[in-house]
């Protein structure tokens, strides 16, 4: 009989936070969600977003949870074709622009040349924005990732995006890569870089990629670094996010200008040599820059990287299971749960 008792208290405690996520109220909340950049079905540039709103039991109103497959606006990958685009029907809590880079001929394709291939659906459009915006209420909260209005969004679109979303983009991205040799690297930006030094890809080991609109490249590998590219919170950011950990940002970012008197909550950092400081201020990079701003006016946020970008749907029905996942995290995942995840619980907060 004890033998029993030990083992149902510790089923009850190994299953009580999916017990008491069952148990407790569903907060409903109308969001909208932008996606334009699925060419399979993983979903990734919104699976993060779509696990907060499950873990948070976040739901539709009529009271189902958001299904990350359907839920959203952009390209449809079972169907490989392009939805129908959102038109204004009501005022949404939350509107989330995932990404708007799109689908590509080489993305539909079994095995990926790397190439810049020939678009078949991405970029915002000024009809497209306009309804997106007819949805924007004074109590509406609008999150807005890299890549929203970058290419292939028309540049007199992105001015009228960039005025909206109170900042101006400079033209560059770019990523941390682990390995400068790793698929990860697209084809098309060791070509660039070939073309234009005239020399082959010479990286074997980490780096940071940087890429204009012009296609011009700059690479700054591991040597001249001293570590991954950091993800700090400002002064101001810690007093208005509290619970937002630093940690190392691992994905696409792009580098902006707050305008319109938009703060600066949470900054990229890059520690590099005095050589790579000097070529990077000759391109007119620079070694620190926005990460998350906002207009708290017009609750109006830039996320000025792939945030929502996440490949897995675990211990989404379990509460509190995010400080589970920061325990077991690593350098990749730990902006997910240490910063992505606390990020969203300020900004979007249920009611119960």
């Amino acid at each position: 009989m004890k033998k029993i008792v030990v083992i149902f208290v510790v089923a009850l405690v190994v299953f009580s936070p999916r017990l008491y996520w069952q148990w407790k109220d569903s907060t409903p909340l109308e969001v909208l969600i932008i996606d334009k950049t699925v060419p399979n079905e993983q979903y990734r540039e919104h699976q993060g977003l779509l696990w907060f709103l499950t873990n948070q039991k976040i739901v539709k109103s009529n009271g189902q949870l958001y299904d990350g497959k359907v839920d959203y606006y952009g390209y449809d990958s079972y169907m490989q074709q392009p939805m129908a685009s959102y038109k204004h029907h009501q005022a949404m809590d939350i509107i989330y622009i995932a990404d708007t880079y799109g689908v590509y001929s080489d993305d539909l394709e079994q095995f990926s040349e790397g190439d810049r291939s020939e678009k078949i659906y991405g970029g915002m459009t000024l009809q497209e924005w306009n309804e997106i915006m007819k949805s924007k209420q004074p109590h509406t909260t609008l999150i807005a990732e890299y890549n929203s209005f970058a290419t292939p969004t028309e540049a007199s679109v992105r001015q009228v995006m960039e005025q909206q979303l109170n900042v101006q983009w400079s033209g560059w991205t770019g990523r941390y890569f682990e390995d400068l040799m790793s698929d990860e690297v697209p084809d098309w930006l060791i070509q660039n870089y070939e073309s234009q030094y005239q020399k082959q890809w010479p990286f074997k080991h980490g780096g940071i990629a940087f890429v204009h609109t012009s296609d011009q490249v700059v690479i700054i590998d591991e040597q001249e670094l001293d570590g991954p590219i950091s993800f700090k919170m400002t002064s101001a950011g810690k007093e208005r996010l509290p619970g937002v950990d630093n940690s190392e940002y691992p994905y696409w970012f792009d580098i902006v200008t707050p305008i319109n008197d938009s703060v600066v909550y949470a900054q990229y950092e890059l520690a590099v040599s005095q050589q790579a400081q000097q070529l990077l201020a000759q391109q007119g990079i620079p070694l620190t820059f926005p990460a998350v701003t906002a207009d708290e006016q017009t609750n109006v946020f830039y996320f000025s990287g792939d945030f929502a970008d996440y490949t897995k749907d675990n211990l989404m029905k379990w509460q509190g299971s995010e400080h589970v996942m920061k325990i077991f995290s690593n350098e990749v995942s730990d902006f997910m749960w240490a910063t992505y995840i606390p990020l969203l619980q300020n900004i979007i907060t249920p009611t119960n």
